[in-house]
């Protein structure tokens, strides 16, 4: 089994992909990040709680949901380059060849996590706000999955949010406008 102690990018064999292990998939030279749209090299990850997340700081895709093989994504963009450059954002352009391909990852993920949920779907059955359920995702209780140009919660991270037991109403000490009350 590989343990993984390190926090930063890892690269090449000291890192297995975990996302080939799902999907059963063989590596390739590059992935692209659905979520900030830059690549990365086969192999190179952050690590948060556990999830192989993209490699870029301040992105919060993970590999194996949101990172989509360079030559799917070069189908719908020809003029894309074969090598692409490290750090520069490639804008997915949507075409009925890889359309097809984002709904078979669309049905795959949806499969692994026991299914996906609209985001305005996801808020109605946690009983939140969509403002809520979006600051869940900021702050990283909640993951969010872009397919399709629209934001999806997996049905396994709102059955764990659901299982935490939690206080109604707002946390000690916060006023209604968010300003802390002070007591004399």
């Amino acid at each position: 089994m590989n343990k993984r102690k390190k926090k930063g990018p890892r690269r090449g064999d000291e890192a297995e992909m975990d996302r080939a292990r799902i999907f059963d998939e063989r590596p390739c030279a590059f992935l692209w990040c659905l979520h900030c749209g830059r690549t990365y090299r086969w192999g190179e990850f952050r690590e948060r709680d556990g999830l192989q997340m993209c490699p870029y700081d301040g992105c919060d895709g993970d590999t194996v949901m949101d990172g989509w093989r360079w030559d799917e994504v070069r189908e719908g963009n020809p003029d894309y380059p074969k090598v692409p450059k490290r750090g520069h954002v490639y804008e997915l352009n949507r075409t009925p060849g890889n359309i097809a391909e984002e709904f078979q990852r669309f049905q795959r993920v949806s499969k692994y996590s026991r299914g996906l949920l609209p985001q305005a779907q996801a808020a109605v059955v946690l009983g939140l706000s969509k403002q809520r359920v979006n600051a869940l995702v900021v702050a990283g209780h909640l993951h969010e999955h872009d397919f399709f140009g629209k934001n999806f919660i997996a049905a396994s991270d709102i059955a764990k949010f659901k299982a935490k037991k939690r206080r109604n109403g707002r946390p000690r000490g916060s006023g209604r406008n968010g300003e802390v009350l002070r007591v004399n």
